[in-house]
């Protein structure tokens, strides 16, 4: 690609980024007359929360790499604000003031409405950013029908199923966010099931993210993400902090039972004194909202370091496609907490 037409591609990559800085309001009674004030809603608390685990008012975390830095897929290691860390514009300063209160100014207790919420609040910046990144598509498939002496090295077969593959996502989503839109509404939080859990001491790593499960922990295949003629069933993940120690909370639906319960179900059959690994490796697989207190990364190994950065590129188009046993332990010594205690709700829910 010549320098004239890199400059190009590179101008609308810069302007496809700008559409995540975009903003929308997801709550379910948004419209102009409710909605108030813009907002970039946090997905982990500031306050005490990530003010925890902050150096001089930063966290760390991994950002995409520019394609001039490193090619498609790199991510690089920097230090974010935490009035910036884990935000997205896609709720208004109304409504998510109004909506997390419980957890924002309460301490986590593992109620029915806490636990929906946390997961809620993942799956709508899920569902703003895959709709942010369908756009993203539209934006590139226009960029190379005005330039059409690009197709030899971005085909339109990579184009289209790209944008095939967001749009089913971002509608799976959407049918997920219904099915938790209606719960809010009617105060259903005994359909959230959740396993919780609990760490010893406080952790370097906090997260918020939601994801379909493909295979569980003993590598048995549970969904097809490439099939786009169903709706996949959807686990929500965040690694929070309850009085000074860390806990780690897998919550859905009832309606994803089929493959959550046998993901989590795997997930408990491995050995206790590794479980803080798998924890944090699943993280840093399924999840770019991700931070970390910087001292802890920074005095990784790096061997450590690669084995958590290889992880964060799981499920990217650049990289090769999970095998089954992806999720399997990789040995990595990077998180020294273990798990002290697991709470499964609702208590005759059997793992």
């Amino acid at each position: 690609m010549g320098n004239e037409r890199l400059e190009h591609f590179y101008k609308c990559l810069r302007k496809s980024r700008a559409l995540f800085q975009s903003t929308c309001c997801l709550h379910p009674d948004a419209s102009r007359a409710t909605c108030n004030g813009r907002s970039r809603a946090h997905t982990i608390q500031r306050s005490a929360i990530l003010e925890a685990i902050a150096r001089h008012g930063h966290v760390g975390q991994l950002v995409p790499a520019t394609e001039r830095e490193s090619g498609p897929g790199a991510y690089r290691y920097a230090l974010v604000g935490i009035n910036e860390a884990t935000t997205f514009p896609g709720i208004c300063n109304r409504h998510d003031s109004e909506l997390f209160r419980p957890v924002e100014t309460k301490p986590l207790t593992f109620a029915g409405e806490q636990v929906f919420l946390l997961g809620y609040r993942a799956l709508l910046r899920e569902c703003y950013t895959k709709r942010q990144a369908v756009q993203t598509v539209a934006l590139l498939g226009a960029y190379l029908d005005r330039h059409p002496e690009l197709k030899d090295e971005l085909s339109d077969d990579y184009v289209e199923w790209t944008r095939l593959g967001n749009e089913h996502g971002y509608e799976d989503l959407m049918h997920h966010k219904t099915i938790y839109d209606d719960c809010w509404r009617h105060g259903n939080f005994e359909e959230i099931r959740f396993v919780a859990f609990l760490y010893d001491r406080a952790t370097p790593i906090l997260n918020a993210s939601a994801f379909g499960p493909e295979y569980d922990f003993d590598g048995n295949s549970l969904q097809n993400l490439g099939d786009l003629t169903f709706v996949q069933d959807l686990i929500t993940y965040c690694i929070w902090s309850v009085n000074g120690r860390g806990v780690a909370l897998l919550a859905w639906h009832e309606s994803s039972d089929k493959k959550c319960v046998p993901f989590v179900e795997s997930l408990l059959r491995q050995p206790r004194q590794r479980l803080s690994a798998w924890l944090t490796s699943m993280a840093f697989e399924h999840s770019e909202n991700l931070v970390f207190a910087p001292g802890w990364w920074e005095a990784l190994s790096r061997s450590n370091r690669l084995l958590l950065e290889n992880r964060m590129r799981g499920g990217l188009p650049s990289s090769e496609l999970r095998r089954p046993h992806y999720l399997r332990d990789d040995g990595h010594t990077a998180i020294s907490a273990k798990i002290s205690r697991i709470l499964r709700q609702p208590a005759s829910f059997q793992l």
